[in-house]
């Protein structure tokens, strides 16, 4: 795994995959959803997916794996709430 920026058009296009995101201001992790068809970043709380209003990510990177012993939690972008895995 790269742990360095990597061009947006790199990116995974993956339905749910999370990545911290870079978009020329803020850093922020997102997860890609295709409601439209199309592949959109979201802004992950933690809890939920909402829309980010801020410019298009330029830049991504994957995030690091959770510590050991912690649950991983999953997105479910139709409903926008988390479930666990």
């Amino acid at each position: 795994m790269t742990s360095s920026w990597q061009s947006i058009d790199t990116a995974p296009t993956e339905e749910g995959t999370k990545a911290l995101l870079f978009d020329g201001r803020d850093q922020f992790v997102g997860v890609l959803t295709h409601y439209s068809r199309k592949g959109q970043w979201r802004l992950w709380t933690g809890e939920t997916t909402v829309p980010w209003d801020g410019p298009n990510p330029t830049h991504w990177m994957p995030l690091a794996e959770p510590p050991e012993g912690i649950e991983p939690v999953d997105v479910s972008p139709e409903s926008g709430t988390a479930a666990a895995v």
